[in-house]
């Protein structure tokens, strides 16, 4: 090995070192900044990322939720997308959402669309674009028939993604509903009868 790959080794261990004695400390908000930074800085895999974004969103701090799910799914970047992949990508769009980002939402979508094969997090993404044609867009942007089309598609991702506690996204949603005055947050998180498009995968 040469002498900047074990100092790069050596530099791992001891962010990793840090990180393992700073969550021996018990206090929850290291998991949120200083905890996954070391991690970050000692490479490999972002669960612990993954797990501050998640809370982050949870706590409605929507840019730090971001902020997490972009570093975490940079980290991971050379890597097959999988399931941590997906649920940084998740914890991203709902934190571009929600923080009224509809342009950087469908840019997400546009690439989710074009390059992955999670049905899940295909069945969010297009009912993200259709509650932004019907709802989160300006009203000169609004485009009711193109969010019906985004309601059917994400139907039939819903469709093909097995049963399970985690499927939030309802089949049964009507387009109409998606005409219905509400703030951001109670256009992406319910429908009639049923909260989904809520942050839990």
């Amino acid at each position: 090995m040469s002498i900047a790959g074990r100092r790069q080794r050596r530099g791992n261990a001891m962010h990793l070192a840090r990180a393992a004695s700073l969550a021996d400390l018990g206090e929850p908000s290291l998991a949120l900044g200083a905890i996954p930074f070391h991690h970050e800085q000692a490479g490999g895999d972002a669960e612990t990322l993954l797990a501050a974004s998640r809370s982050c969103l949870d706590m409605a701090c929507y840019d730090a939720a971001l902020d997490w799910s972009v570093r975490g799914r940079r980290m991971l970047a050379g890597t097959p997308r999988g399931k941590s992949y997906g649920d940084l990508t998740w914890n991203m769009l709902f934190a571009l959402l929600l923080l009224g980002r509809y342009d950087e939402v469908a840019t997400l979508c546009e690439d989710l669309l074009a390059h992955s094969v999670d049905s899940a997090l295909l069945a969010h993404a297009t009912y993200a674009m259709a509650i932004l044609n019907a709802r989160l867009y300006e009203r000169s942007r609004r485009d009711y028939d193109a969010a019906k089309s985004w309601i059917e598609k994400s139907r039939e991702f819903t469709d093909a993604t097995p049963p399970s506690p985690t499927r939030a996204v309802n089949a049964d949603i009507p387009p109409e509903y998606a005409r219905a005055g509400g703030d951001a947050r109670r256009a992406a998180w319910t429908s009639p009868g049923k909260t989904w498009l809520k942050p839990s995968r």
